[in-house]
């Protein structure tokens, strides 16, 4: 669902989206109702291969974080930002120690 709704704005010209989501975590500093604001997206799913090359990194706008960022800390809500891994369903065969979380794309 979540490439569909990117697709979608994308193909009507929408220069940023930011969609809100849910994802485990992985690092046991990370807990249950914490946000996890994604840095860099590792590619584990089979849609992302039909819209970056495989070895392009999937980077978040720096400017989006920060301000992301500033409005959760302003809410007084814990967050972490850094790296996570998308998967086809819910199930990881290798913890990837520096990963932060793992988003969860049903479409492949």
């Amino acid at each position: 669902m979540a490439s569909e709704v990117a697709f979608m704005f994308g193909s009507l010209g929408t220069p940023l989206v930011i969609q809100i989501g849910s994802c485990g975590a992985l690092q046991r500093e990370i807990k249950i109702g914490q946000f996890i604001i994604p840095t860099e997206a590792e590619k584990g799913e089979g849609i992302s291969p039909h819209y970056l090359k495989k070895n392009e990194k999937a980077d978040a706008s720096s400017d989006v974080i920060r301000k992301l960022s500033r409005i959760i800390k302003e809410k007084g809500l814990a967050h972490h930002a850094g790296k996570i891994y998308t998967v086809p369903a819910c199930s990881l065969k290798q913890r990837k120690t520096y990963i932060n979380g793992l988003e969860k794309d049903t479409l492949e």
